[in-house]
């Protein structure tokens, strides 16, 4: 084994830093994208299957079920996305961050772009300064009153921002759809002669339209929370 790993760590240490960078962030993007598969892959098993009988499989089970994997994936679910490429920048909850989002289904599509500038910036850590230089900066940063009052209020101006750029879409949402519903029902009326619609028809008309809508979806997807309620369950 010291034949293989002693190679790679003078490459790492001595090699064309762009060519290092690069090594690094491969190993960075596979080593997420194999444990975002791996916390989907249990996620589905233990919905179907429920709990495994050995090996392996049963040994994920019970980290999954740990407490440190609950908190992560209760960490996501309230933080959504942004976690991913943050966890990059801390030590053992980065895997209990891919694994979570495994694990409540993220879609691959949104999963993989959020991963990836955590990955690059993995990789420039371990190219240029090295982790243990990370890591003593950000245990000084931590011991300032200062910069952690600063990142705090920078934080929850981030938030405030969104939840305010999220409630100003839902509302231009809500008034396109009313404009838009009253210019149909203008045309409706006048090619109907003035007749109305009754709520009844509306209403088996959207239920026409949902189990039409739900034929077409991917059987492999599941809501998050139904995988989340299906783990526990599993106990």
């Amino acid at each position: 084994m010291a034949n293989v790993i002693d190679p790679i760590m003078d490459f790492i240490n001595n090699g064309p830093v762009v060519f290092v960078y690069l090594f690094l962030f491969f190993g960075a993007f596979t080593r997420a994208q194999t444990t975002y598969w791996i916390g989907r892959y249990m996620g589905k098993f233990i919905m179907t299957r429920g709990r495994p009988d050995g090996g392996w499989r049963l040994r994920l089970y019970k980290r999954i079920h740990a407490p440190s994997t609950e908190h992560a994936i209760e960490v996501l679910q309230r933080r959504g996305w942004p976690l991913i490429p943050l966890s990059f920048l801390t030590v053992g909850f980065q895997t209990l961050v891919q694994l979570s989002a495994g694990l409540i289904r993220m879609r691959w599509p949104r999963y993989t772009p959020a991963m990836i500038p955590g990955a690059l910036a993995w990789a420039l850590i371990y190219t240029t300064i090295g982790w243990a230089v990370w890591s003593a900066a950000i245990g000084a940063v931590a011991g300032s009153p200062i910069v952690v009052v600063g990142a705090i209020a920078l934080l929850v101006v981030f938030f405030v921002w969104r939840a305010r750029r999220g409630n100003r879409a839902v509302i231009a949402a809500i008034s396109k759809d009313d404009g838009a519903g009253d210019s149909t029902g203008s045309q409706s009326e006048d090619m109907s002669g003035g007749e109305t619609t009754k709520p009844g028809d509306i209403e088996e008309a959207g239920e026409a339209v949902t189990l039409g809508g739900d034929s077409g979806r991917d059987s492999d997807e599941t809501h998050p929370q139904v995988a989340i309620d299906a783990i526990r369950d599993a106990r």
